[in-house]
């Protein structure tokens, strides 16, 4: 799936949100690769609650299948998110996305792999929303996009203003729809009162089902080791002599990927190329000889 210098390359041109979401298309390809005639992307803070048919079916006749963020309007009432946050972020929720073993759905991941390889930033104002903003170019593209409406698929902050938890069962939906599977985007089991600290339109006091679900969840994530593994830090965020990368270093180097350069173990300071000393000789802006050297990373500063 990947050879050690392509990932490496790749967690050292990407904070670990950025790299989480860069590696989608290439192992969708691998799985597809491996035979599987479909194959399907979750974001780990995601439940399943019943089989998947609601978006497995529809690749019987389509190549991608994507579920849009919301199929209600959402109130002109200045909370959030609202309808400008959707449409920064895309269209379509890639906590989800599931692709056909064909030849557009094969080509779709190239493409989004290659374009995810360069820009999968989260830069919203330049457009730019790691691998999802993307995807709002699939329907256009490609002839056979399913796009599930299915109100029990992806429920999260996004839209529970239209789809309420039945507080008799929270595996269900008030208006009866099972839960296919609930997105706990932004949620922290630290603080299961809280649903998201990317929304302020849900109040979890007039959630009785909404407020279940969380404190389930939540319970789940503190006895299965939540409270150690948040503790771990990103593997890829610093260089061998102990020098944290940043986002100046990862701009410097992604453009250098772009650009055809190749660092072996861009993490190790004495390896042979060496992307630390990439990082440190003299910009090629800096056209002025002399003992003040402006370097890539001053420069990227």
């Amino acid at each position: 799936m990947f050879d050690f210098e392509r990932y490496a390359g790749l967690a050292h041109s990407f904070d670990v949100t950025e790299l989480s979401t860069c590696v989608k298309p290439f192992v969708l390809q691998h799985l597809l690769g491996r035979g599987y005639d479909r194959a399907f992307y979750f974001d780990p803070d995601i439940e399943i609650f019943t089989p998947i048919d609601a978006v497995s079916d529809p690749l019987a006749g389509a190549d991608v299948v994507l579920t849009p963020h919301t199929t209600d309007p959402i109130p002109l009432d200045g909370k959030l998110p609202d309808e400008i946050t959707l449409l920064q972020a895309g269209s379509y929720n890639l906590g989800f996305i599931g692709v056909a073993n064909s030849a557009p759905a094969r080509d779709f991941l190239t493409w989004w792999g290659t374009r995810l390889e360069r820009y999968c930033v989260n830069e919203v104002e330049l457009g730019l929303f790691t691998d999802q903003k993307w995807i709002d170019l699939v329907p256009g593209m490609l002839e056979r996009v399913a796009i599930v409406r299915d109100r029990g698929c992806n429920v999260a902050y996004w839209n529970l203003h239209a789809r309420r938890v039945d507080p008799n069962d929270p595996s269900r939906l008030a208006s009866g729809e099972p839960i296919v599977f609930f997105h706990y985007s932004g949620f922290d089991p630290r603080r299961p009162t809280v649903l998201s600290k990317h929304q302020t339109r849900i109040e979890l006091d007039q959630e009785p089902g909404l407020i279940a679900l969380l404190r389930r969840y939540a319970d789940r994530l503190m006895s299965n080791g939540f409270l150690a593994a948040a503790q771990i830090p990103y593997a890829f965020g610093r260089f061998s002599n102990d020098v944290p990368s940043d986002g100046f270093s990862r701009g410097v180097l992604r453009r250098a990927r772009v650009e055809g350069y190749r660092f072996p173990d861009p993490y190790d300071v004495f390896a042979e190329p060496s992307a630390w000393r990439y990082l440190n000789d003299r910009a090629d802006e800096d056209t002025n000889p002399g003992s003040l050297v402006l370097t890539r990373y001053l420069y990227e500063v």
